[in-house]
C-alpha cells in the first residue's frame, strides 16, 4: 500500500492534466487514492479525499460521472462506519443507493 499511495497521486495529478479536473479518470483515480488510503486507516485523509472528489463531481454536469459520484459516497459511508459515525455511514448509504439507482436510469 505504501508504494501503491505515491503512484495513485500521480495518477491524480496526470489525469488533472490531461483529461480534466472533474473528469471519469480522474475521479476513477481519486477513488482507488482514498480506497487504498482507507485500507491503510487514514480515515482523514481519505475523507478529505472524497469530499475533493465530491465537489469536483458537482462543479461539472458529465453524465458519465454519476457512478463516480456514487462510489465516493460509498466510500465516504465506510469511513463513516469504520470510525463509529454510524448515523452518518447510514446516511450515506441511503444518498450512494439513490444515486446507483438515478444511474441506472440513464
Amino acid at each position: 500500500m505504501e508504494e501503491a499511495r505515491p503512484l495513485l497521486r500521480r495518477a491524480v495529478s496526470v489525469f488533472e492534466r490531461t483529461t480534466g479536473r472533474g473528469s471519469p479518470e480522474t475521479l476513477d483515480a481519486i477513488y482507488l487514492l482514498a480506497s487504498t488510503l482507507i485500507v491503510m486507516d487514514e480515515f482523514r485523509e481519505a475523507e478529505l479525499l472524497v469530499d475533493d472528489g465530491l465537489e469536483r463531481f458537482a462543479a461539472q454536469d458529465d453524465v458519465r460521472t454519476g457512478s463516480s459520484a456514487g462510489h465516493s459516497i460509498g466510500l465516504r459511508a465506510t469511513i463513516y462506519r469504520s470510525t463509529g459515525r454510524l448515523k452518518e455511514a447510514a446516511e450515506a448509504e441511503a444518498v450512494a443507493k439513490r444515486v446507483a439507482a438515478e444511474q441506472q436510469r440513464r
